[in-house]
């Protein structure tokens, strides 16, 4: 099964409050208006397919859903997607996973203007906490892109990268 076919909670969640209502009486479709931009974001797959990475690995240590993880430890991953408007993202964000209070993570969120914006994000210690990327896009700016580099102060894993768009 591909890790396009693997929906988080949250994005079956999504499907249904989404679903685009019937064009005509009688009529019903199911596809949703939205598409899931970030590829292998569970890494559900067993590896990094869809990443790009140095000092990383995909792990079933530990996983927020699913069996599989990011594993980071002074390493990072990044991937690169088409272009989505601020104003269409529906959820964008992902779940961390940190032993330490000391762990550190640095967020980069890519545009198409060809800027970034880096934020140092702090662990707490053995909870996964969800990353709430959407507040952190400025109005007006389409994503292209996320990359965390993890595991500043000690390791940390990374579960469920998703972009929801409204499509």
């Amino acid at each position: 099964m591909t890790d396009d076919k693997i929906l988080s909670e949250r994005t079956r969640r999504l499907q249904q409050k989404y679903k685009r209502k019937p064009e005509a009486p009688g009529t019903e479709t199911d596809e949703p208006p939205y598409s899931e931009r970030i590829t292998n974001g569970g890494f559900e797959t067993g590896d990094l397919t869809g990443w790009q990475y140095a000092q990383a690995s995909a792990t079933d240590q530990y996983s927020h859903s699913g069996t599989y993880s990011v594993f980071l430890y002074q390493g990072w991953i990044r991937q690169y997607f088409s272009s989505v408007p601020k104003s269409k993202i529906i959820t964008f964000g992902f779940w961390q996973y940190g032993q330490s209070s000391s762990n550190r993570s640095i967020l980069t969120i890519f545009f198409s203007d060809n800027t970034q914006e880096q934020f140092d994000i702090q662990h707490s210690v053995d909870v996964w906490e969800y990353v709430d990327c959407l507040p952190l896009v400025p109005d007006g700016k389409n994503v292209i892109g996320i990359s965390i580099n993890g595991g500043t102060g000690g390791p940390v894993w990374g579960d469920d990268f998703s972009l929801v768009a409204n499509y």
